[in-house]
């Protein structure tokens, strides 16, 4: 069975049996289960041990990559730009659907009190906005690391690896950078195995304190995520008429092969091949143009995560009980962003815990979270993949009309 598919099994049996437990007023059953929160602690504790090498390489050496596929020129400029701009469009429209979905389906106020109960983050005066973006650089990268500052760990990893791809000795420290992020993507799928357990546990010692309140915010987070990325596939289609010059019906019709392919492996890199073959064969994309912007777009270009994310801050603000700062959202919308475009490769699980541990701390909402992060991913990941795979191609239509000049909106499908 898939590892994600159990991860969620894990934590609606985890609430099950300690809502269960926490009705039948077993003291027994209530003191072996608190028994085990130990070795649920020891597993969450292990997985944010990695969060700090892993984001700071996999951020450094995405941005390396990038940096050094930067002689594409025209296409690059096009390409780059393109994608950036269209993540934080994303981004924007997902936490308009975030208010909208709230005011419709309202979230419990004190919906995340335990876990904000547990935190030790301490209260204090809420900060200007001079003074977030000031954080976000910061002036001892070391003690913003061992503080667990990992919004500003993300910026100083992005300076650090455009410097080191552009430094005469930067080759020897890519080569250290890629070897820190294999070890960490080692340790993280060892402690990974134990996913199933870990949040097993520690549901079961949320269920007992708080019974089956967390099971309807959990399925409020399932949902607003099928949700966007629905709303994420349908935008990609508009993306591909509008500006790509490719009406709905014949991208519709090209995209099927690689949507299937999606749905299936959950997994954009391994759907490359398909969409490769979709661009050139079905959509008449020059092979040149294909072959260099897919494989970025599969790398650092994440549509649908980008709609999703924004939507869950939202309901993580409100089921916390803290205010929508539009300044905040806007850093925070930026620091998600930027955490996605080193992640590639990463396992499905590895991904939520990297790319939303710095927003998280950002935000002021706990590290304990990510395990309902983790546990909510297996069903709405299916259409977030579809997504991906559908944008990326959308992308790439348009980069390619731009490239040739405007083309008829309507174009006969090349012959098969």
């Amino acid at each position: 069975m898939n590892r994600s598919l159990m991860a969620l099994l894990a934590l609606v049996a985890g609430i099950v049996f300690g809502a269960l437990i926490r009705a039948s007023g077993s003291a027994t059953l209530a003191d072996i289960a608190h028994a085990l929160q130990p070795l649920g602690t020891l597993w969450l504790n292990a997985l944010k041990m990695t969060l700090v090498p892993l984001i700071f390489a996999m951020v450094a050496k995405g941005m390396i990559s990038l940096d050094r596929s930067g002689g594409g020129g025209r296409l690059l400029g096009i390409t780059l730009p393109l994608l950036l701009g269209l993540l934080a469009f994303g981004m924007v429209l997902s936490l308009v659907f975030g208010v909208l979905f709230v005011a419709a389906w309202p979230v419990a106020p004190d919906a995340l009190a335990p876990w904000m109960a547990a935190s030790t983050a301490p209260a204090g005066v809420p900060p200007t906005i001079a003074g977030m973006i000031v954080d976000l650089v910061p002036s001892n990268p070391v003690a913003a690391a061992a503080q667990g500052n990992m919004a500003a760990l993300v910026v100083f990893a992005i300076i650090f690896g455009f410097a080191v791809s552009r430094a005469s000795s930067g080759a020897s420290i890519a080569g250290f950078i890629d070897g820190l992020a294999d070890a960490m993507i080692r340790i993280v799928q060892w402690v990974l195995i134990f996913t199933p357990l870990g949040i097993f546990i520690l549901s079961l010692g949320l269920a007992l304190d708080t019974g089956f309140a967390v099971a309807g915010f959990l399925a409020q987070i399932v949902i607003a995520s099928c949700l966007t990325s629905v709303l994420a596939i349908a935008v990609s289609y508009g993306l591909a008429w509008l500006l790509g010059g490719v009406n709905p019906i014949r991208f519709g019709k090209a995209v099927l092969g690689a949507q299937a392919m999606a749905a299936g492996t959950c997994s954009s890199a391994a759907t490359l091949p398909l969409m490769l073959e979709c661009s050139e064969h079905k959509l008449g994309i020059a092979d040149a143009v294909g072959g260099a912007v897919l494989p970025l777009a599969v790398s650092i270009f994440r549509f649908g995560v980008a709609f999703y994310q924004g939507t869950l801050v939202i309901l993580l603000l409100h089921a916390g009980g803290m205010a929508l700062d539009p300044a905040k959202l806007a850093i925070v919308g930026a620091i998600l962003i930027l955490a996605n475009l080193g992640i590639a490769g990463l396992p499905g699980a590895a991904v939520v815990a990297a790319s939303w541990g710095a927003a998280l701390g950002f935000l002021g909402l706990p590290l304990g979270l990510l395990p309902l992060l983790i546990a909510a991913v297996p069903l709405p990941d299916i259409l977030l993949t579809v997504c991906n795979v559908t944008a990326d191609l959308a992308v790439t239509t348009i980069v390619d009309r731009w490239l040739r000049g405007a083309r008829p909106a309507v174009a006969p499908a090349p012959a098969e």
